[in-house]
């Protein structure tokens, strides 16, 4: 709450600005962009957005809005079908900014599964499972394929076809996806474009579980990332491939690998996976599965000034860089 406070103190105080100007360039050609469609937008606390302004690049990709600004603004970029958003910094004229946008491909060979993640919190009925997909797109193309979609993903029979989901892009604005149903059994796909850069995908729901103790199956149809499963805890996992790889020092979440493409794991006891307080704080604090960040969370994330959620940071806590150049195996 107190970088909320201080970001919205921020936007209050920040000065005004006659005008917003920039040019849009094509990544993937290099050259400036013509005919992009620019949208001035204002943000709200929770992350929506309403427009201010709407303008097209001539054909040296240069827009500009009159508007004077007050607040946290973003553009929003549509080419190609894809929009592309970017938060304009606070406290920073608004000139000569910089946008990107790029061709699309419907090949999803070169974006590539970086790490799948598993959480799990059961309850006393009920088990709470969240699942995040962290993509690498190497290309300079975005991955826009409605069809086949950019990300499969199989949801256990129990969660009877509900699901939430949402998508976080390399622009760190937060936003719900859907999740349709495949002639797969099982598997679901959704079809959020994916630019260059990384992005992830975020599942949720929920399975019975009962008496104690329970059983999950966790399957991946992709090969080439790796799976993690962290637990709350007090929570007991077994399972074949399962190796214990410590606990996150503020959760206490415990952490493990998986290997394989389809293991059931044996769950007993149940816990929440919640972020104990630092020093001085009160003693109540938030589930990590539950809050979704807003734009003036991810201001720091854009601004250069802090640091990624306690989620984001799990899923990087053992997270190795490949070597340049490995190919990490096809999808």
């Amino acid at each position: 709450m107190k970088l909320l406070s201080w970001l919205l103190t921020l936007a209050v105080l920040a000065p005004l600005y006659a005008a917003v100007d920039g040019v849009v360039t094509n990544k993937t050609t290099g050259q400036p962009q013509s005919g992009a469609n620019v949208a001035l937008v204002k943000l709200a606390e929770d992350g929506s957005g309403s427009i201010l302004n709407r303008v097209t690049t001539g054909a040296d990709g240069r827009f500009a809005f009159p508007e004077n600004l007050n607040g946290i603004c973003a553009l929003e970029t549509e080419y190609a079908g894809v929009l592309y958003s970017q938060v304009i910094p606070p406290m920073l004229p608004p000139n000569n900014l910089q946008v990107a946008v790029y061709e699309t491909t419907s090949d999803a060979a070169e974006v590539k599964l970086d790490q799948h993640i598993v959480f799990v919190e059961p309850g006393q009925t009920q088990m709470v499972v969240s699942e995040s997909f962290v993509l690498n797109n190497g290309t300079q193309r975005t991955l826009l394929d409605p069809r086949q979609g950019s990300l499969r993903f199989v949801l256990p029979a129990e969660a009877k076809g509900i699901v939430q989901v949402s998508f976080i892009g390399p622009d760190q604005r937060p936003r719900l996806s859907e999740a349709k149903k495949t002639s797969l059994a099982d598997v679901y796909q959704v079809a959020d474009a994916v630019p260059p850069g990384e992005s992830r995908f975020d599942l949720s729901y929920v399975v019975p579980y009962a008496g104690g103790e329970g059983q999950l199956q966790v399957r991946t149809l992709r090969q080439e990332g790796r799976t993690r499963v962290v637990a709350a805890p007090g929570v007991t996992l077994e399972g074949d491939g399962l190796v214990a790889m410590g606990a996150e020092p503020r959760t206490q979440a415990q952490i493990f690998s998986l290997s394989g493409a389809a293991v059931t794991l044996k769950i007993r006891g149940s816990g929440s996976i919640t972020e104990a307080p630092a020093e001085g704080e009160a003693a109540e604090s938030p589930r990590i599965r539950n809050v979704k960040p807003s734009v003036y969370d991810n201001l720091p994330l854009i601004t250069g000034a802090g640091g990624m959620a306690l989620l984001f940071a799990l899923m990087l806590l053992y997270r190795k860089p490949s070597a340049p150049g490995k190919d990490r195996g096809q999808s």
